[in-house]
């Protein structure tokens, strides 16, 4: 893409905790607390699969395939 003069858009996520808004992107490291919050994700991720949590798949494929049509 970038050979071509192309970029994309980096898509921003907002958070608001106790009236204080967060902004963060995919693999963020520029927050002050990135490593307690990635120890956070990894948590969640174990109590999920051990709750029994399946991704759905087919709709990450569905969804991939309807923005090559």
């Amino acid at each position: 893409m970038r050979k071509m003069g192309l970029s994309k858009e980096v898509g921003v996520s907002w958070i608001d905790t106790s009236g204080y808004p967060h902004c963060f992107v995919s693999k963020d490291k520029k927050h002050p607390q990135y490593c307690m919050i990635y120890d956070m994700l990894g948590y969640l991720t174990i109590n999920m699969k051990d709750a029994g949590y399946k991704p759905k798949l087919e709709l990450i494929e569905e969804w991939i395939y309807g923005l090559e049509e």
